[in-house]
């Protein structure tokens, strides 16, 4: 007890004190020490908690770590109910993602070519305003661009990018069925002027309607690489949960038995574990996907210099092409007269050895080769069908 009180409050008192003295004057004791102990204590890290605004403050800092958006506190006004305040927050989030729409590919397209400047800037260059020309409709060159500054560059692309509507792709697609009539046509014309690729399917919902189809197509150009970097990493979440739930599952099976002992069904207590191991592993999707989403992006890794060895070896690759007929058909010929004399060699090594057993009349010593082995002659073929076959 004396311990105790000494851990807890700090009280100076010992056991020998309990003993001696009256019930109330340990009492008392105890509460004076509690008493000074609890005056010293430092409270100033709990006074955040009682700040006017806190709460807001800290939904604020949430949004900024969760989805890397700005909200101010101030548009959490006090005595705001949690439906106004996640509908708000919900609008800001939404127009955080709008804004992700259009600045993601402009982000990609600009980190390409800053990553692939150093190796070839002029091809660099090139490619970056092909894909603003066909994503913005714009007439972007490498030699007269408007500047030198890839955050004034990005500016200009975000403000183009979010200026255009869905007038502006209709507009397109009108021009584009006013040059081309055919199926083929218009793919050659996105190939070219938007750098689209179109697969199987998306060919026959050409075939269809070209008129929706362009219109749907053109509209979607603006996310393009966000879709693929959505699919990308839903698939490695989903992946990773389902494997992490299976094998929850697989513990729950092992130990759901033991609930027998408490009088319970498995049976129930199975379905009900199975299905909260199933809500928690959409719970954790959710989660992971919302802080990717609006945070990751694509890595991009820089082109590789041809290195010296790779020069070496296509140097030489392209002096053995350039090399006559002639000439390869006598290295042929070398190379099947040095195979040729390399197993005459072995056959004599395995005759000679093989007689001098014979002389010695030792034939503990001699090499048992398996019917299906390499023949030692060094041909290739197994033995029963080489040197076996004659020694049969």
């Amino acid at each position: 007890f004396a311990s105790w009180a000494h851990t807890n409050f700090g009280a100076t008192i010992t056991a020998e004190d309990i003993r001696t003295s009256d019930r109330s004057d340990v009492i008392r004791t105890i509460e004076e020490a509690a008493q000074e102990r609890y005056a010293n204590f430092d409270f100033s890290p709990l006074m955040a908690f009682v700040e006017p605004g806190f709460a807001a403050t800290q939904l604020s800092h949430w949004a900024k770590r969760k989805f890397g958006i700005d909200v101010d506190s101030s548009k959490f006004p006090p005595g705001i109910t949690t439906a106004d305040a996640a509908e708000l927050l919900i609008a800001e989030v939404e127009a955080a993602y709008a804004r992700r729409e259009v600045e993601f590919a402009i982000d990609h397209a600009i980190e390409t070519a800053n990553a692939r400047m150093e190796q070839d800037p002029e091809a660099s260059l090139t490619n970056f305003c092909a894909f603003v020309n066909a994503r913005y409709n714009l007439a972007w060159d490498a030699k007269s661009l408007p500047s030198n500054d890839p955050g004034e560059l990005r500016r200009l692309l975000v403000a183009r990018a979010s200026a255009l509507t869905d007038a502006d792709a209709d507009g397109r697609v009108m021009d584009c069925l006013a040059q081309h009539s055919s199926a083929e046509a218009i793919e050659i014309w996105l190939a070219e002027s938007c750098m689209v690729r179109l697969s199987e399917p998306e060919r026959e919902r050409l075939r269809a309607d070209s008129k929706a189809f362009l219109a749907t197509k053109l509209r979607e150009l603006k996310r393009i690489e966000l879709s693929q970097f959505e699919r990308w990493i839903l698939l490695q979440i989903v992946d990773e949960a389902w494997k992490n739930h299976l094998l929850g599952m697989d513990q729950v099976r092992d130990a759901i038995g033991f609930r027998a002992f408490s009088q319970k069904d498995p049976r129930i207590e199975f379905k009900r574990e199975s299905a909260r191991l199933f809500e928690e592993m959409q719970g954790v999707i959710r989660d992971r996907v919302a802080d990717v989403a609006f945070r990751g992006r694509f890595q991009v890794a820089p082109r590789r210099a041809p290195t010296a060895t790779a020069e070496l070896e296509a140097g030489s690759a392209s002096d053995i092409a350039a090399g006559s007929a002639s000439e390869a058909e006598s290295m042929q010929q070398a190379r099947v007269q040095q195979e040729t004399a390399q197993r005459a060699a072995v056959a004599a090594a395995v005759a000679s050895s093989a007689s001098a057993v014979v002389e010695s009349g030792d034939i503990s010593s001699i090499a048992v080769v398996g019917r299906n082995e390499p023949c030692p002659c060094g041909s290739g073929q197994k033995y029963r069908q080489c040197h076996g076959k004659k020694d049969a």
